[in-house]
């Protein structure tokens, strides 16, 4: 057995941001490419679509889910999709496409496949390059069994990450915060986790089709990212030809730009205010896909599932509005519809759209006006309903638990404007306001924006926060966490001395001492009451417009100011000749105009939207998000409980 790495670009940098593909079209247009047997997604050998199977595993499932749907896989010729670990049974005569992540379970069970000769044609593609002894593994075992001539081709994708948005991207990994704080992780699992993370950031830029500079703060689980993957990529261009051949004419370079989550802990905490931070606060809402339950009258509550991306025209265009106007434009889409639903119904002769079918059409003149208009009314109308559901389901949630008045609050901290200490002690003590992580997030936000806190102050919070039913603090953590980064601050601020640029000499053992240093319905009924949002005892607030800690880092490298201890970031080039390598480094001097802003330990949509609006205020750049894992406050709340518990 050979393997092929995906060497097809899957995009190529191009001089114009505006017009350069973003990262999920490209990663969509890697995986179209995988399903056509790896050649373009328009190169059909004939007309009609050949029947195939789709087998992958539930991290590439996860992979595929915010990319395609289920009318899309069948537009491919998909016609079954299934998991790798699920009992199947054998399909003669049709090929089938694996698409998995190279593991040794997963190779066991393709080698089972091929030994019951489940299918007479298989194409493998990993999501990442498969390691040489399992690909080993691999023909060892298939020729035993007499079954490697099964397997057509073996190839590597490079697509190890899920694609949310545009230009925003998760590694899927869990508890990635606790997995790079905990200091009772052993070596091995912590070399694993940088490793995996490392693997991964390849792949985007292997997708991306360019060959980032990278920036990372000193002496952390950052530093140690950015220095292995300036190795991987510089080892791979030293190879012709490579995964990056194609692109390396590019007319701008991105900065890659790798954070941690310590950096700055209140926003992964902080309560939103806009649509997409809120259904991912408040609901059941992960990879593009929302679950509710919901109740209608005296029936059982029923299930139902909403997908929320930018094939959703009203979530595209609303998911960073600030709640108080989600009621507005739920109003204004509703009376478009209601405009275009009447002019429908004068051309119709009075159709009503919800009970006519296509069986009724009389004349090619209703035929044109069935296909074009009722099936854009009808969707329209779905549309308002789902978003009004949504809507109202938050509602009830802000309502029951005076989230507005957290923000107000939790906003005020963050901005460093003038706070009412009386009124967060309110929220604390009182048990209707609020759940128990609604109230230590209020806590913890203001324990990380207040200076000199004393130990009486303390004491009094935290007597009201057990008033208020909270029963886990994760403040050993946090307060060892805020005196860390004080002391780096300050380091920082008074340092005149430069350092070596590159990080290979901080391996896991010293990742190790510094943790351990820092360780010491009715569409009509639903919208009136929506409405009437402002009346309900919900307030008119509006988000801050400041930029984020992150945001105003990412400004200061992008354009090369001397802000916020950037001068003293670690700086890779891997184009850079092993010579010219070290403190003296060539680095550049212009302002760049792309950026990949990746964040170790978990992001949020908070963080992304916020970069969104700085880089749409400057039309000539482009920012990409990632992240190790997009967290919830509330799952990261629970990550900081329990690296609290193993604090001694």
């Amino acid at each position: 057995l050979t393997k092929t790495m995906s060497t097809t670009p899957h995009g190529i940098a191009s001089p114009a941001a505006s017009t350069t593909p973003h990262i999920k079209e490209k990663q969509a247009e890697a995986v179209l490419r995988l399903l056509n047997f790896n050649k373009p997604s328009n190169a059909k050998e004939s007309w009609e679509e050949p029947w195939k199977l789709l087998i992958y595993d539930a991290f590439c499932r996860d992979i595929i889910s915010p990319l395609l749907r289920i009318g899309d896989l069948r537009k491919q010729g998909v016609t079954l999709h299934l998991l790798l670990n699920a009992d199947r049974q054998a399909v003669p005569d049709v090929p089938a496409i694996y698409f998995v992540n190279p593991t040794p379970e997963n190779i066991r069970r393709i080698t089972e496949d091929c030994k019951n000769h489940l299918y007479d044609n298989i194409h493998l593609n990993f999501s990442s390059s498969i390691p040489r002894p399992l690909l080993e593994e691999l023909a060892t075992k298939t020729l035993e069994s007499d079954s490697a001539s099964l397997i057509s081709k073996v190839h590597d994708q490079y697509l190890d990450f899920v694609c949310l948005e545009k230009d925003l991207f998760s590694f899927n990994q869990t508890d990635s915060y606790i997995a790079f704080n905990d200091t009772t992780r052993p070596d091995a699992e912590i070399e694993a986790t940088i490793a995996n993370t490392v693997n991964s950031l390849f792949s985007a830029c292997v997708t991306l089709g360019q060959v980032p500079i990278i920036r990372s703060p000193k002496n952390g689980a950052a530093e140690m990212i950015a220095s292995a993957l300036d190795s991987k990529l510089h080892d791979h261009l030293s190879n012709m030809p490579n995964l990056f051949s194609d692109a390396s004419a590019a007319y701008q370079r991105p900065v890659l730009i790798i954070l941690e989550r310590s950096q700055d802990l209140t926003v992964g905490l902080h309560h939103g205010w806009t649509y997409a931070p809120l259904v991912h606060d408040l609901l059941n809402f992960n990879l593009n896909r929302l679950h509710l339950q919901i109740k209608e009258g005296e029936a059982p509550s029923k299930d139902k599932t909403y997908d929320l991306d930018d094939a959703d025209a009203f979530w595209r265009e609303n998911k960073a509005t600030p709640f108080p106007k989600i009621a507005e434009a739920v109003d204004s889409n509703l009376e478009q519809y209601k405009v275009a639903l009447e002019d429908f119904k004068k051309i119709s002769g009075g159709v009503d759209i919800d009970k006519y079918e296509e069986g009724q059409l009389a004349s090619t003149k209703e035929l044109g006006l069935f296909v074009t208009t009722i099936p854009a009314l009808r969707e329209k109308k779905e549309t308002i309903d789902n978003h009004t559901e949504i809507a109202t389901q938050l509602l009830n949630r802000i309502k029951a638990r005076e989230l507005d008045s957290y923000f107000e609050l939790e906003e005020s901290l963050i901005t460093h404007s003038l706070v009412d200490k009386k009124e967060v002690l309110r929220l604390l003590g009182d048990p209707k306001a609020g759940t128990a992580e609604d109230k230590l997030r209020l806590f913890l936000i203001y324990f990380l924006t207040t200076d000199n806190i004393s130990s009486s102050e303390e004491d009094q919070f935290v007597k009201e926060l057990q008033a208020g039913g909270v029963t886990q603090n994760p403040l050993p953590f946090i307060k060892k966490q805020k005196a860390f980064h004080e002391s780096i601050s300050a380091t920082l601020a008074t340092s005149t001395s430069t350092t070596k640029e590159s990080g290979s000499g901080f391996g896991v053992g010293g990742f190790r001492d510094l943790l351990n240093r820092a360780n010491q319905f009715d569409t009509l009924g639903i919208t009136g009451q929506l409405k009437t949002l402002l009346n309900a005892g919900v307030k008119a607030l509006l988000p801050s417009t400041k930029e984020l800690y992150l945001t105003r880092v990412v400004d200061s490298i992008m354009e090369m100011k001397s802000d916020l201890g950037v001068e003293n970031y670690s700086y890779f080039d891997p184009k850079v000749q092993k010579k010219m390598r070290g403190a003296s480094i060539p680095r550049r001097k212009t302002p760049f105009r792309e950026a990949i802003v990746f964040v170790v330990g978990g992001g949020n949509y908070q963080e992304y939207q916020n970069l969104q609006e700085y880089s749409q205020k400057q039309p000539t750049k482009r920012i990409v998000y990632g992240c190790t894992e997009l967290s919830s406050p509330n799952q990261f709340l629970q990550q900081l409980t329990t690296l609290a518990s193993k604090v001694k």
